[in-house]
């Protein structure tokens, strides 16, 4: 369904908003209870439905990683019109590429630890709104074709 060459970052983010790291070290396929949920889109954008911190932990450690990287036997693929689709549209509306997530997403993390460099705490505020508004309301920007 997805060739093996397929970047990890280009997956879609199951997620709103900054990424979110809790899973801490390195991925460890054997350590893994239960598969890694990839849903297709109607734009044939993939979307990572469960295992969003896992992506995230091998983009940490590769960011070049491929979709060969995941074990196979551990990656549940679901095409469009297998998934409910519309859950995704309440929880997500706007799914970005783990690419575009992480850019942003540490982009927003050093404002918030920069604080005391903004010339006031509204200019910091605005900041901080423009930069979260970017991650959860900018459209969604189809990469399938990449």
């Amino acid at each position: 369904m997805i060739p093996e060459s397929f970047k990890l970052s280009l997956l879609q983010y199951g997620h709103p908003g900054p990424i979110i790291r809790r899973l801490k070290g390195q991925f460890d396929q054997q350590k893994m209870t239960h598969a890694i949920q990839l849903g297709e889109m109607a734009c044939g954008c993939w979307v990572v439905l469960d295992g969003n911190n896992r992506i995230a932990m091998i983009l940490r450690r590769d960011p070049d990683a491929t979709i060969g990287a995941l074990p196979e036997d551990r990656v549940l693929m679901l095409r469009d019109g297998e998934w409910d689709d519309d859950t995704l549209e309440w929880w997500n509306p706007n799914p970005q590429s783990f690419d575009f997530v992480q850019r942003h997403s540490a982009e927003l993390y050093r404002a918030r630890r920069n604080k005391s460099g903004f010339a006031s705490s509204q200019e910091y505020e605005v900041e901080i709104a423009r930069l979260t508004d970017r991650l959860t309301n900018m459209s969604h920007r189809c990469v399938a074709n990449r």
